[in-house]
């Protein structure tokens, strides 16, 4: 209750304990009877404390109750009985036991006191009793006085402490009541020393802490003193009440921003702020918004977050309610900038997935782990559901969520844990967008069905079709699984086919029309058609990401293309037709015929007019003008599924010429290992072995060496071969030419071949039997040496770890081998895991992978 303080109950921030009291005392008169000297309740309705508009209107209103009476005697302060002199007196004695209340509540001294055989108080003339009241618990005091009041006698008060008090008792004529400074009393004007009809009582109207009782009387003055408890609310039990406790849930956020006064008369008691509607004003409400992450852990930074402290009673005390970690309140964080602060925003990052949900999802698979029960056990508007194994453990405002970048989900460990994090995956990809049925839920679209959602899934886009080979006889349709080798088909996408030059291709749509994912295609070639043809497949995805690969099909019986070297001579300045086709084998009726320019003269394709058949092809050959020698050119083959060859044609021109023998040997280094991602020499490569001049090994020093570098491949000058990093897997050719330094006419050209392969560790593991990644696939292991690989889960702990492994039966099938808090042979939770691959080529030259893999079952 933090927007209003009652001027009259400002004392109680020094105060610290739930039960607020009124001291009353009585003075009955000499012939009174006290019928309940016992420590026993005397209910209210004896009307011995009459508690009036004041007590009633304003302490109920901030949450306080009054119970029974009880009286204070003489033997409470363990004094003797029948003592009339004014000499008895006792120092904080602390009577907090009598209310049941902690020790140190209610503490009393007494000076000059009298007491008579029933064990009451009285005071005598010129002998005053003093009060000094003290402790934690402030009190309101009633005072009374005897009916028994000499002639020209004044019975009364005096506040020591200059407390204001009035009169509520009653007079009858002659009896006068006087203020005179901080001195109250009533004086009897007239002859009669005895006034049964009189009621002599004062009432203070704040707390008391000093008062002194005094007669002018020759006789003395009976009195009495009563007290009423008042009980009030204290919701989080810190022992601040809530009328004066600045946070009332404890949870570090002011009552005065939880409850921003809408209505406008200052008082959060009448029509409280209660967001989420659970019955639990947001000031007395640990999770405001009901999304089972505390407003303790939602109103900080989560890489700042301060976590309460153990405060005691009289820290709190001191504080005004308020947790040491947070003297001067939360300042409440808004993630997303707009609407509301987190604490009572459902969405904190506007992400279309809801707080409870992001919060909550710890195996990240779009479903929230801990959800909404509609109950609430301790009361203190954090449902069940959220509460864990304890559901009645009070205000434990944040809930053991001591470090919430570590004890909230966080799928990608990057930038903020996912309920304040736009983009949960780290795939560059904002929530929002990976909605991809743009229903407004990004937890229902899975596009490449692998049980995680889109949002979750770093790999989900990562679509990649391959190109298909296959093969049918003649006049016979061939049913393609052309999706078979392709990696992320959608679930929501489309595919589409182009129509070969040889034949019809029909989509099998599996009677899913928007899931592609089942689909065939039935490829059916013209009649009688035989040799090579092709089409292509697009497939995209709901997001519009779209790939494209070639199907090359084989019908019946096609000969191997073998592209044969040719000689040819001419004279002088005399062109010649080549039939450089004559003696090839499987030449394709469609495909492409090229050619490379020759040093010393140009060539012309002739195409028969059949520009994209090279079987009636020929070339013509120009020597420049007055060369005489050796010439040469190459010509290229290749059919419509991408194979290929090359020939070399040798051409003499002039007559009497000798013939200049050089021979540059094509190269095969395909069945050596080369690891693409590495690159580097080809080992033991050297293109000049086999090479010969003049019938003899070729010597590097009587040739011009002459190549063009690829973006994969050079040749250095002393032969050996090198393949640039991060060269896809692949076969892959590079050219070179030597002409002798003494006939630079004397010429040859050579092909250099080179497969690469790569080393690459699938990023998916989902051991759930159904042949699809149930195990870590590591391509191209097949082609290196020694290795190991060690996995690790989040925190930095070895959950896997062997030696040469092989894709066969020395293999990560999800199960942990290295971590001491889960069996051997058990499956590790899913999620995000971290490996270490290392391995020697064959060179035993030592390489490493990292990186991360995403356990899914």
């Amino acid at each position: 209750m933090e927007n209003f303080v009652y001027p009259k109950f400002r004392f109680l921030l020094n105060g610290g304990l739930r039960l607020f009291l009124i001291f009353t005392l009585l003075n009955v008169g000499a012939d009174y009877v006290y019928a309940n000297t016992d420590n026993v309740a005397i209910p209210l309705s004896t009307g011995d404390l009459d508690v009036d508009g004041y007590e009633d209107g304003i302490l109920n209103a901030v949450g306080c109750s009054m119970t029974d009476l009880f009286l204070v005697t003489a033997s409470d302060f363990g004094f003797p009985l029948g003592v009339n002199d004014g000499s008895l007196s006792a120092a904080n004695v602390d009577l907090s036991a009598k209310w049941g209340l902690p020790a140190g509540s209610i503490v009393v001294s007494v000076e000059g006191a009298s007491t008579d055989a029933g064990g009451h108080f009285r005071t005598i003339n010129n002998a005053p009793i003093t009060f000094g009241i003290n402790g934690t618990v402030p009190v309101i005091v009633k005072a009374h006085h005897s009916s028994g009041i000499q002639s020209a006698a004044q019975d009364g008060i005096v506040a020591l402490d200059n407390v204001e008090y009035q009169f509520i008792g009653s007079l009858s004529p002659g009896i006068i009541s006087v203020v005179d400074g901080n001195n109250y009393y009533v004086r009897n004007t007239t002859a009669s020393d005895y006034h049964p009809d009189i009621n002599v009582e004062w009432k203070s109207q704040s707390p008391v802490t000093d008062i002194e009782f005094y007669t002018t009387s020759t006789s003395s003055s009976l009195i009495a003193l009563y007290v009423a408890p008042y009980i009030c609310t204290d919701t989080d039990g810190d022992g601040v009440p809530d009328m004066v406790d600045l946070d009332d849930d404890n949870d570090g956020i002011l009552d005065s921003v939880e409850d921003p006064d809408l209505d406008g008369d200052g008082d959060p008691l009448t029509d409280p702020l209660d967001s989420d509607g659970d019955g639990h004003p947001d000031h007395l409400d640990i999770d405001s918004d009901n999304d089972g992450i505390p407003d303790n852990v939602e109103a900080q930074t989560t890489d700042g977050y301060v976590a309460p402290n153990g405060d005691d009673q009289a820290a709190y005390v001191s504080n005004d309610g308020l947790n040491s970690a947070y003297p001067d309140g939360l300042d409440p964080v808004n993630t997303d900038g707009v609407d509301s602060p987190d604490y009572l925003d459902m969405d904190s990052d506007n992400d279309l997935v809801p707080d409870n949900n992001e919060g909550n999802d710890f195996n990240f698979d779009g479903v929230p782990d801990h959800v909404y029960t509609g109950t609430d056990t301790d009361g203190d508007g954090l449902d069940d559901g959220y509460e864990g194994s304890d559901v009645d453990d009070g205000f434990d405002v944040n809930d053991e969520i001591d470090d919430p970048a570590n004890d909230l989900p966080d799928t990608d460990g990057t930038e903020d844990v996912n309920y304040r994090d736009l983009d949960d995956d780290g795939d560059g990809i904002d929530t929002p967008d990976e909605d991809a049925d743009t229903d407004g839920d990004p937890t229902n679209d899975d596009t490449d069905d692998d049980g995680i959602p889109d949002y979750l899934d770093p790999t989900n886009n990562v679509l990649d079709v391959v190109d298909d080979v296959v093969a049918t006889d003649v006049n016979t349709p061939l049913e393609i699984d052309i999706l078979g080798n392709d990696i992320g088909v959608p679930e929501n996408g489309t595919l589409t086919v182009n129509n070969p030059e040889n034949g019809t291709v029909v989509i099998n749509d599996g009677g899913t029309p928007d899931d592609p994912r089942d689909d065939t295609v039935t490829y059916t070639p013209n009649t009688d058609f035989n040799g090579t043809d092709s089409f292509e497949y697009t497939i995209c995805d709901a997001m519009g990401n779209c790939d494209t690969a070639t199907v090359s099909v084989t019908v019946g019986t096609v000969p191997m293309l073998d592209a044969v070297d040719d000689m040819a001579s001419t004279e002088s300045n005399t062109p010649v037709d080549i039939d450089i086709l004559a003696n090839d084998t499987g030449i394709p009726d469609l495909d492409t015929l090229t050619v490379s320019d020759p040093a010393n003269g140009t060539i012309i394709i002739n195409d028969g007019g059949t520009p994209d058949d090279p079987n009636d092809d020929t070339v013509t050959y120009t020597p420049n003008t007055d060369f005489n020698g050796t010439d040469s050119f190459e010509y290229t083959i290749c059919d419509a599924m991408g194979n290929c060859d090359t020939a070399t044609v040798s051409v003499t021109v002039g007559t009497g010429i000798p013939v200049l023998v050089i021979d540059a040997m094509d190269d095969d280094y395909s069945d050596i290992y080369i690891d693409g991602e590495q690159g580097g020499l080809v080992l033991d490569s050297n293109v000049f072995d086999n090479d010969t001049l003049d019938g003899g090994p070729l010597n590097p020093d009587d040739v011009v060496f002459t190549v063009t570098a690829t973006d994969v491949l050079n040749i250095n000058p002393d032969g050996t071969v090198e393949v640039a990093p991060g060269t896809a897997e692949g076969t892959y050719t590079i050219d070179y030419s030597i002409c002798e330094i003494a006939n630079p006419a004397n010429c040859d050209i050579a092909t250099v071949t080179i497969r690469v392969s790569i080393v690459l560790v699938n990023q998916i593991v989902s051991p759930n039997g159904d042949g699809m990644n149930d195990f870590l696939f590591i391509k191209g292991i097949e082609n290196i040496k020694n290795n190991s690989i060690k996995i690790f889960n989040r925190w930095g702990v070895v959950v896997y770890e062997g030696k040469d492994y092989n894709n066969q039966n020395n293999v990560f099938d999800g199960k942990s081998n290295g971590r001491s808090t889960i069996s051997e042979g058990d499956y590790l939770p899913s999620g995000i895991y971290f490996y270490i691959f290392d391995y020697q080529k064959e060179n035993s030259e030592n390489n490493t992978k990292s990186g991360y893999i995403y356990v899914s079952k």
